[in-house]
């Protein structure tokens, strides 16, 4: 019977120290008034953990304590990365990530044709 009992004490701390803790944002685009970017992705960066922007333009993550970075992308945006994403024993809900477009690196209109 101790041995069981000392099993299952070891069993509850060990999950205890492993819990994930929720990581929450939105994903705005710039381009429309910051209106929700839905599907937006939002990695991990070093890990293989991401997750997609909602109807709403939120995201969900669980990770470990830690320090994280995250990068969002979305075809067509520049990449936003968030730095030192701390986790420590608690939720965390970020401030909206804002995507900005990507501008051409050349004009339209000087591009020649080749025969």
């Amino acid at each position: 019977m101790k041995k069981i009992t000392l099993i299952l004490a070891f069993l509850t701390c060990s999950i205890a120290v492993a819990q994930k803790i929720k990581v929450q944002g939105n994903v705005l685009d710039a381009a429309s008034d910051n209106a929700p970017m839905v599907f937006a992705t939002v990695k991990v960066k070093g890990l293989d953990i991401s997750t997609e922007t909602d109807i709403n333009g939120n995201f969900e993550l669980s990770l470990l304590n830690g320090d994280y970075v995250l990068v969002v992308d979305f075809i067509g945006y520049e990449s936003a990365e968030l730095q030192k994403v701390n986790i420590k024993n608690k939720n965390v809900l970020l401030e909206p990530v804002v995507m900005r477009s990507k501008r051409l690196s050349y004009d339209l209109a000087t591009i020649e044709e080749q025969e």
